[in-house]
């Protein structure tokens, strides 16, 4: 069942069984508490996991300029 209420608990890290209710109150509580201050890091975890594109991404099967 793609994007069910059972889905959205486990997402909230509550039981699958938790009635919708209650999964939108928790939701509208965890709401209150955003937006957070970002957190910035000199060396973030993700920094060595750059991609760099082409100067060109077209491959070739259109009639593009690029």
């Amino acid at each position: 069942m793609h994007g069910s209420w059972t889905n959205h608990a486990l997402a909230l890290d509550l039981p699958p069984t938790t009635p919708v209710k209650e999964q939108v109150a928790e939701f509208a509580r965890r709401w209150e508490r955003f937006p957070v201050a970002p957190e910035r890091r000199d060396d973030p975890p993700f920094a060595g996991n750059t991609w760099r594109a082409r100067t060109s991404t077209c491959s070739g099967c259109c009639h593009c300029s690029g």
